[in-house]
């Protein structure tokens, strides 16, 4: 009997001894846990605290941003007030330059046929082409003007008898005087919906520009094609061509390029400025494709029908043959 409480006791002490050192160890556990979760916490509280610091400067970044956008915003409505004013008082005074300019030109006109000496008739026709440039200017300036704010009027144009009409009427003699051929290649039946005088005023600038370019002997060749939706004008005169740096800068208001006219005719840089301006308000797009020496070639692209969509793309078809 002794010895079973003997064996049962020492049961017990096994068992109690074995389960305090299961609690110790799960103690134990529990405590590097415990300090692993501490570490991960202190972590993640740092991060969060660099999380917040990096948030508040992005949000003062974003509010400085903010001040210099309302800022250049205020800026542009100012400029753009500022452009409308200047183009107001220029055009207000291109128009009243033209009165005196023209009451100049006829008083030089009267007194022309007088008793002069031919020393005093070079300097009066000196004044009348000087009045002449003067209004030439002035009328760049208010078709500047024009070409900004007229809305333009669709119709459908025959494309051969609108283009080689308008050359039989001005400039068929002007570039004959010169000794230069103007050849056209359009089809009998190509037709387009466009604002007629804007197109007029594009062919006027461009076929001006070639042949006061333009040397003697030389060809002006204007070819229009049909290509899908979209009728392609080109203009390519055998003048001095124009440098890649004067590309740059060709469509600018009043920039006058390296090339001069080769018959002493006047130039205000505001041709090309004008018919940009009017390609894109028809929706279309200019090219030019020149070199130095070369010659120059114009080519307008302009949907057939006329319609408020986007500029045509870019295309790399070239017409004439350097």
């Amino acid at each position: 009997m002794e010895q079973c409480v003997e064996e049962k006791s020492v049961l017990m002490r096994r068992f109690i001894r074995g389960f305090f050192s299961y609690c110790y160890l799960l103690l134990a556990r529990l405590a590097r846990k415990y300090v692993s979760l501490s570490e991960h916490g202190f972590a993640l509280q740092s991060q969060h605290e660099l999380l917040r610091e990096r948030y508040e400067i992005l949000a003062l970044k974003a509010e400085q941003l903010r001040l210099k956008n309302a800022d250049l915003e205020r800026q542009n409505t100012s400029l753009a007030e500022l452009n409308r004013e200047k183009d107001n008082l220029i055009s207000v005074v291109a128009h009243d330059l033209r009165a005196p300019l023209n009451r100049s030109l006829s008083l030089c006109g009267f007194i022309l046929p007088g008793l002069f000496t031919a020393e005093q008739k070079k300097i009066i026709n000196l004044m009348i082409q000087v009045n002449n440039d003067g209004l030439q200017l002035v009328e760049g300036i208010l078709n500047v003007d024009a070409a900004a704010y007229r809305d333009p009027s669709p119709v459908t144009i025959n494309l051969r008898h609108f283009i080689t009409d308008h050359l039989e009427k001005f400039f068929t003699g002007q570039a004959g005087k010169k000794g230069i051929w103007i050849h056209t290649a359009i089809e009998n039946h190509l037709e387009i919906t466009t604002d007629a005088h804007s197109l007029r005023r594009i062919i006027d600038n461009l076929v001006s520009n070639a042949v006061k370019f333009s040397a003697p002997d030389t060809n002006i060749f204007i070819r229009v094609l049909s290509i899908d939706d979209a009728i392609h004008i080109s203009i390519q005169d055998q003048g001095p061509g124009i440098s890649a740096e004067d590309q740059k800068k060709m469509f600018r208001k009043f920039q006058k390029l390296t090339a001069v006219p080769t018959s002493g005719e006047t130039s205000t840089g505001l041709g090309l400025a004008i018919v940009k301006d009017l390609v894109e308000k028809l929706h279309g797009k200019i090219t030019v494709n020149s070199e130095l020496g070369q010659g120059t070639e114009f080519i307008i692209r302009l949907n057939k029908e006329f319609a408020q969509t986007p500029p045509l793309q870019e295309s790399p078809m070239r017409y004439g043959q350097r």
